[in-house]
């Protein structure tokens, strides 16, 4: 089969661009710019609210992050402006070929077809910066554990950065690659179609899960 590109999707806003496993779709991360954005100015309307009362009270240490988390919030800011309205690389791409999964300033993961296990739906959760979160309905592509140790995963901690653990999810000898949906401009089931019906088309049949009759147990024995 042939792929057609009609250029980037700001939305995946059809059922045939979803169910068309030729048609190639792109997702950013806007929801992640516009959280971003939104700490960003709240950060700096906080650090200037204080600057502008200039409290008798604060010392050197309280002024000291006062100026930090004013210098935090220009970039944050400034991220999540650029994720919000230029998109920019796109956080996941689906194709024939098969997932393209962007991780900003670290790498870029490709996942052929052949080698996804399944497509599901699962319940995601974990911590992040201590505290506990919980995702819904979140779309898992399976890979062998094999696979993830050779082409996704990064020995560095830092690299890897917090929540990485909720994206690739070890569960003995597959590993769960999580396709967050709250992170794109998808929905839940926009996503697990899209995911579910390339696999389909260009996966290996042999991972494919077995068909089930459901009149079988109505039939008489032999």
């Amino acid at each position: 089969m042939s792929a057609t590109d009609p250029g980037p999707l700001p939305l995946p806003d059809t059922l045939a661009a979803v169910t068309d496993p030729n048609r190639i779709l792109r997702f950013h991360a806007t929801k992640v710019g516009r959280w971003y954005l939104g700490y960003g100015l709240v950060g700096l309307a906080a650090g200037g609210v204080l600057l502008w009362l200039q409290p008798d009270d604060f010392h050197a240490f309280e002024w000291l992050m006062v100026y930090l988390t004013l210098a935090a919030s220009v970039p944050c800011m400034l991220y999540g402006l650029h994720r919000w309205l230029r998109r920019g690389t796109p956080l996941l791409v689906l194709s024939p070929a098969g997932l393209r999964i962007h991780v900003d300033f670290v790498k870029t993961i490709e996942i052929p077809w052949r080698e996804v296990r399944g497509v599901e739906k699962d319940k995601v959760t974990g911590t992040f910066r201590g505290e506990p979160v919980r995702f819904d309905d979140v779309t898992v592509v399976l890979v062998s554990k094999d696979f993830y140790d050779r082409h996704i995963h990064i020995g560095d901690f830092v690299l890897r950065g917090p929540g990485w653990e909720q994206n690739f999810i070890v569960k003995g000898d597959v590993v769960q690659v999580a396709l967050h949906h709250a992170a794109m401009n998808a929905t839940s089931a926009e996503l697990f179609t899209a995911a579910q019906t390339r696999w389909r088309a260009f996966g290996d049949p042999k991972t494919f899960p077995a068909k089930t009759d459901p009149l079988a147990s109505l039939r008489p024995l032999e």
